[in-house]
């Protein structure tokens, strides 16, 4: 999603597929735009890419610390949109908000090894069947 939030990553569309195929791990791109309190309602995680910048520049460290308190720790997912943006970036915006280390270790890389273990697991039993 660019500045202007096109709408492929609208969490509205998103959240109608939760609801078609319930049983798929959705991860919702940017946090969903401009229209992250729509994907807040959702029961995806968001990853941070692109948009953390963004919503600093717009709303300050501390308006954008408390969006992202808004999702929680656990359903946050590190990415940056490399080589658009750099990793030293986000680092450092990380550091500014108030994440403990264990929360910083789950949006860094706890939460996505989760995610993928769970469809390795899910994966490794529909071959035994």
């Amino acid at each position: 999603c660019m500045m202007g939030f096109h709408d492929n990553c609208a969490p509205d569309k998103i959240n109608k597929m939760i609801m078609v195929f319930p049983d798929i791990q959705f991860i919702t791109a940017h946090m969903g735009g401009m229209k992250y309190l729509d994907a807040w309602s959702g029961c995806t995680w968001v990853d941070i890419s692109f948009v953390l910048p963004e919503f600093v520049e717009l709303y300050g460290i501390e308006q954008t610390n408390r969006i992202l308190r808004i999702f929680g720790a656990d359903r946050l997912i590190f990415g940056t949109d490399y080589p658009e943006r750099e990793y030293e970036l986000y680092c450092s915006i990380l550091d500014k908000m108030d994440f403990t280390e264990e929360e910083k270790r789950k949006i860094a890389y706890e939460n996505i090894n989760s995610i993928l273990l769970r469809e390795l697991i899910m994966e490794s039993l529909k071959s035994v069947d």
